[in-house]
């Protein structure tokens, strides 16, 4: 089993916006490399707004991780705001 584990996503549905194309990146990369997990430690949002939560689970279902076998999240500061 393949396992890529990345943090500090930051995603932010507002200001940030190259933040959620630089996550698009990334989860494209480990889609092609054919990771069969996803884990991310933290700091998925850049300040714990609904909107941020929503584009990023829109990011996480778009790219195929958007199920239990395939992600695991877990929170961090910016998300608790």
């Amino acid at each position: 089993m393949k396992i890529a584990h990345v943090s500090d996503l930051h995603i932010d549905a507002v200001n940030r916006t190259e933040n959620y194309k630089n996550a698009l990146h990334l989860l494209e990369f480990i889609r092609e490399k054919k990771y069969d997990h996803l884990v991310i430690s933290g700091d998925i949002t850049e300040n714990g707004d609904a909107a941020s939560f929503e584009l990023a689970r829109f990011l996480f279902r778009n790219t195929g991780f958007l199920h239990k076998n395939r992600l695991t999240l877990t929170i961090g500061n910016h998300d608790i705001y």
